[in-house]
């Protein structure tokens, strides 16, 4: 058995470091002796005497053939047939990760952490590519290449890069109670970067009739989770409304008891006798009676 042996397939077996001539019988026990994977492509795999000699004894036992050889103490294993990729795997994933960044951010950059470098990739007929990019959005990213021979995982391979994502966002001026309406003057408006926020903070990318869900500190970067939607109707503020009974409708106008949202159900003290109605809300400042 030669020192060094050049392989093409991917699974590694007896047969292909002792190509004979065998008989039949002998032929089908190497072929049966799997030593494991190849080794990749561009990569040398060493294999010990021990388990070339492990190998030997048992495609003795089941050929029946006592079968010798003169084994070095190691066997250098390469795999033919590879094709470089020239650093294209690099330059894919920097485009799929900038795709990906483009969808969430007005202005963004992502720039390689690795030193560019060649892999050597199963040839194209038997070569499958599937890119992953786990979320979240963050300082630094990882595009994933999953490479497939003949349907089986070859290898992945990580490209990592350090990211910016400038968004829309805002800022507050001013302290702002639970309830008060959120705008000028006590915004102002700013760009953030996204991948240095923590996980799971969302900034407000556009602000429009919202108020504050709790009370807020000057200075601080407004998020999703501060603001709620501005009241269709404000307590004491007038309301249009409808009253329908049969085929008679009537238009009213009342005082609200509550702040109210679309869709939401509050009290109404109308101005005719001031009587109390329960009205839907169904736009900025007017109701349906029911």
């Amino acid at each position: 058995m030669a020192e060094r042996s050049e392989i093409r397939r991917g699974d590694l077996r007896l047969i292909d470091l002792a190509p004979g001539p065998w008989p039949d019988a002998v032929r089908g026990a190497l072929e049966a002796v799997r030593l494991g994977r190849a080794p990749l492509f561009g990569e040398t795999r060493r294999l010990p005497r021990s388990l070339l000699a492990a190998g030997f004894r048992r495609a003795s036992f089941a050929s029946g053939i006592e079968l010798r050889a003169r084994l070095p103490a190691e066997v250098s294993v390469t795999r033919a047939g590879g094709v470089a990729d020239r650093g294209r795997l690099g330059h894919d994933a920097q485009n799929r990760l900038s795709e990906r960044l483009a969808r969430e951010c007005e202005n963004h950059a992502a720039t390689a952490l690795d030193e560019p470098r060649e892999s050597w990739l199963p040839p194209d007929d038997v070569r499958r590519e599937q890119w992953r990019i786990p979320s979240p959005l963050s300082g630094r990213m990882v595009a994933w290449v999953d490479i497939f021979e003949n349907g089986s995982l070859y290898r992945s391979i990580p490209y990592w890069f350090r990211v910016s994502c400038q968004v829309p966002a805002f800022r507050l001026n001013t302290t702002v109670g639970e309830g008060e309406t959120l705008g000028s003057p006590s915004v102002r408006s700013e760009s953030v970067d996204l991948a240095a926020l923590a996980p799971g903070e969302r900034p407000v990318r556009v602000l429009r009739d919202a108020v504050a869900r709790r009370t807020l500190a000057e200075g601080r970067l407004l998020l999703e989770e501060d603001i709620m939607a501005a009241p269709a109707v404000r307590k004491n503020s007038l309301v249009q409304l409808r009253v329908v009974s049969g085929s008679v409708e009537l238009e009213l106008t009342g005082t609200a008891l509550t702040d109210g949202a679309i869709g939401e159900v509050i009290w109404v003290r109308s101005g005719l006798g001031g009587e109390l109605l329960r009205i839907k809300v169904t736009d900025k400042d007017n109701g349906v009676a029911i």
